[in-house]
């Protein structure tokens, strides 16, 4: 809201109170009010000296005006307008031998000539001006510092750079989630809390001799039971590069409903993308499926190719058509219309359920392209899973050699002939996971809440407090290093 100012007769312009400029001068459009309500007025308390001088410079960020100390101490701070002649004052003095301070007097008057008024940009003070954005941050976590240059200047006059937006943004994001390192000092107190609170979860981690971070474990409760009442026997993996101070990769296991829709079930924090790690994150996957078999659906990498078939099997390892698809599209050296037709014959060949239909179309790819064709049979299609043309119907394994039951999980036209011959109904031989008890059990778990009333703190000596004085075991963040891996998963080259 624009406040009203007064012209005086030798060229001044007077506000009574802290506010946008006026309509005259008007290049900014008016500030939040919440920030000009930082300082209030005489006896107002704060907590400590930091707490005062935060809620100043919001002040004169909203107020659109600079200021500077007279006087800097724990005890006694006295700031005044930077305009000549400006009354605009504030003193604050520390009560007793406590760190509470409390505003003496507060002169909420300026008088600033025009030029003055409209040349008035507040100092860039970085690590305060985060304060500014700390609500945005929690509302929007990804809040881009390309933004939160726009709106500094749109709505404070104050033009940032893109590194001091960054740097904002990091020091917000430190004041709310506490520093990145100290995370990592929580993380056994918060594994605990996980299990304790949801029984069934499973959140396990390890570290290095000297107690930094190496991998984490994540199974909620909810989704592991989820996953064992009615969904799909079918597991995608997969990873993602994290950024922030430390890096790493992140895992995740997905996996699927009668609906094909994506159901949680597990994930893994670790250094990188390599075979040890994925051996790891394997492994626990299976303790959590235990005897149920389950297809591993994933990309090429090597390290989760050897991981795989050590710990499920290699027939029970699948690979993610898309991610084949991309490595398929980088061998083509052609047009767009060359590209649109070998990927036409990439996925007869993909579809394909009998030997006889896969040899058709290896040819068709063949004949379009030798060194196509033969890239696909070495690199992927060398398991010789494919049966032959004779048609074989297991009514009590459900199973056929078509491949379309095991596949989808409903009888083929195959198993549906069979079943009418036995004058059979079709709905008894669906598998479970598509009946509406199965679904409502998949999604009958509940994830409550930590309870932080006892949260333990990082205290200045780097050990883990609880608010009873008890020491809880911490890590330290993890080691930094290259990693390069060969081809049989051996690390080597660390740096």
């Amino acid at each position: 809201m624009n406040k009203a100012l007064r012209v005086n007769d030798d060229n001044t312009i007077q506000r009574h109170e802290v506010a946008s400029r006026c309509i005259e001068f008007e290049a900014i459009p008016p500030v939040s009010s919440t920030l000009g309500k930082a300082i209030s007025g005489s006896g107002q308390i704060f907590t400590n000296a930091d707490e005062f001088r935060n809620a100043l410079y919001l002040t004169s960020l909203a107020g659109q005006f600079n200021y500077k100390f007279k006087r800097n101490s724990l005890k006694h701070m006295t700031a005044c307008c930077t305009a000549g002649g400006c009354p605009w004052k504030i003193t604050a003095r520390g009560v007793g031998a406590t760190k509470i301070v409390r505003v003496h007097t507060f002169e909420n008057k300026h008088n600033h000539s025009a030029q003055e008024e409209s040349s008035s940009v507040p100092a860039l003070r970085p690590n305060k001006a985060a304060l500014v954005i700390d609500d945005m941050i929690r509302a929007n976590p990804d809040y881009l510092p390309r933004q939160i240059c726009e709106d500094f200047e749109r709505q404070h006059g104050v033009k940032l750079t893109y590194n001091q937006a960054w740097k904002c943004k990091e020091k917000a994001k430190e004041r709310i989630f506490g520093l990145p390192h100290n995370s990592y000092k929580l993380l056994p107190w918060l594994c605990k809390q996980l299990m304790e609170t949801n029984s069934g979860t499973i959140a396990e981690w390890t570290s290095s001799d000297k107690g930094n971070f190496m991998q984490l474990f994540i199974a909620h409760g909810f989704s592991v039971h989820g996953f064992l009442m009615g969904c799909r026997p079918i597991i995608s993996i997969n990873s993602s590069n994290l950024s922030g101070p430390h890096k790493g990769a992140l895992f995740s296991a997905l996996a699927y409903d009668a609906d094909d829709d994506m159901f949680p079930l597990a994930y893994a924090i670790v250094s990188s993308e390599n075979y040890y790690n994925w051996f790891w994150f394997l492994q626990r996957l299976k303790q959590l499926v235990g005897e149920m078999e389950v297809v591993i659906i994933s990309g090429r990498h090597h390290a989760i190719i050897r991981s795989v078939a050590e710990v499920f099997g290699v027939e029970n390892h699948a690979y993610c058509y898309r991610h084949l698809k991309e490595d398929f599209s980088h061998q083509l050296m052609m047009g767009r219309e060359g590209k649109d037709n070998a990927l036409k014959l990439l996925d007869a060949v993909a579809y394909a359920r009998l030997e006889i239909g896969y040899n058709s179309a290896m040819e068709n790819l063949r004949r379009f392209d030798a060194n196509l064709a033969k890239w696909l049979k070495i690199t992927i299609l060398n398991t010789g899973r494919y049966g032959k043309a004779k048609i074989s119907v297991d009514m009590r394994q459900h199973t056929c050699t078509c491949l379309a039951w095991q596949m989808s999980g409903i009888p083929c036209e195959h198993a549906c002939a069979m079943i009418q011959k036995m004058n059979q109904d079709v709905y008894e031989f669906v598998d479970d996971w598509y009946h509406l008890f199965k679904q409502e059990m998949v999604y009958s778990g509940t994830l409550h809440p930590l309870e932080f009333q006892n949260l333990p703190t990082v205290h200045s000596d780097g050990n883990v407090h609880d608010p009873n004085g008890y020491v809880h075991v911490s890590l330290d963040p993890p080691v930094t290093k290259l990693v390069l891996e060969d081809l049989d998963g051996n690390e080597s080259g660390q740096i």
